[in-house]
């Protein structure tokens, strides 16, 4: 019996998308905590005033990121066994950065998604690639929230 993996949500799929912003943002390197929300702004850009997203909105979205962390890891974890991502250490913690082969892999995927998702991942990064975590994660929260219609009481 033959087993098959499905590659939507998988760490492949995750790892594009983190090769494609990791590409965007070369040289800097960023965290954990800052690719998952960068992942999540990447997949939705629509809710950030950007352009249109290349993944359907999902009325869970204001969720994704809280359980996407493990998959980012794990789409970490197997890109840096490739070569394509670099964990780097600081005084901080870990970071990760393009590796040498980051840039060579992407310029290979050439669908309209993958050109439609460089596009994305260029306009991500450009926008939130420099705003602090803390900055990010309240911003996040805010668009995510009203993008749903759900109304915060302040």
């Amino acid at each position: 019996m033959s087993r098959q993996t499905n590659p939507f949500n998988s760490p492949l799929e995750a790892g594009i998308r983190l090769a494609f912003l990791l590409v965007e943002a070369y040289p800097r390197a960023l965290s954990l905590d800052h690719l998952v929300m960068l992942d999540h702004i990447l997949v939705h850009t629509t809710d950030f005033d950007g352009p249109e997203s290349v993944h359907p909105a999902s009325p869970y979205r204001i969720a994704e990121p809280y359980v996407r962390r493990e998959l980012i890891q794990r789409a970490l974890v197997l890109f840096r066994s490739r070569e394509l991502v670099v964990e780097l250490p600081t005084n901080q913690g870990f970071v990760w950065q393009a590796g040498d082969a980051a840039a060579p892999f992407v310029e290979t995927l050439t669908t309209r998604y993958h050109r439609l998702l460089r596009v994305r991942a260029h306009w991500t990064v450009s926008k939130y690639g420099d705003t602090p975590e803390l900055t990010l994660a309240a911003t996040m929260g805010e668009r995510v929230v009203s993008a749903i219609g759900i109304e915060v009481s302040q």
